[in-house]
């Protein structure tokens, strides 16, 4: 079960069902180096920290990070990489397609890497960019 807190930081309600549906987002059968880790902050902490991390009076006010949905329906992401020290690390494509609606394709591009998922995908998109990130930059 997830622990689903409010603003500060104390627990807030939230019924079985969307507990389950978190717990879903990680059920996904991967490999071991690319398992979610409980003990490590959720993706979307790491990624605000990353994100201030490049933020530089420049980087920011460009590329920075743009989310949108796609009308498949599912997600578009695109994270710009000038400047951020991952502009040159090599990412291998990475294609999953398990169901019509569970999906994920991530990849880099011109300077930047990009994610198409499935509407329940967005996490999964994520985790991959915090595995290349930390990999290229240890």
């Amino acid at each position: 079960m997830t622990d689903v807190r409010h603003q500060e930081g104390k627990p807030c309600s939230s019924s079985a069902a969307e507990q389950d549906s978190v717990t879903l987002l990680y059920a996904h059968n991967v490999t071991d180096d690319r398992a979610y880790d409980p003990d490590r902050p959720d993706v979307w902490t790491w990624l605000q920290a990353w994100y201030v991390a490049q933020c530089n009076d420049d980087w920011e006010h460009g590329d920075g990070i743009n989310i949108t949905t796609l009308d498949n329906p599912g997600w578009s992401i695109k994270i710009g990489l000038i400047d951020t020290g991952l502009d040159v690390g090599a990412y291998a494509r990475r294609e999953v397609h398990r169901t019509e609606d569970d999906w994920c394709i991530t990849w880099t591009e011109n300077g930047t890497f990009q994610a198409a998922c499935g509407p329940a995908n967005m996490t999964e998109a994520m985790h991959e960019f915090r595995l290349w990130a930390s990999n290229s930059t240890s």
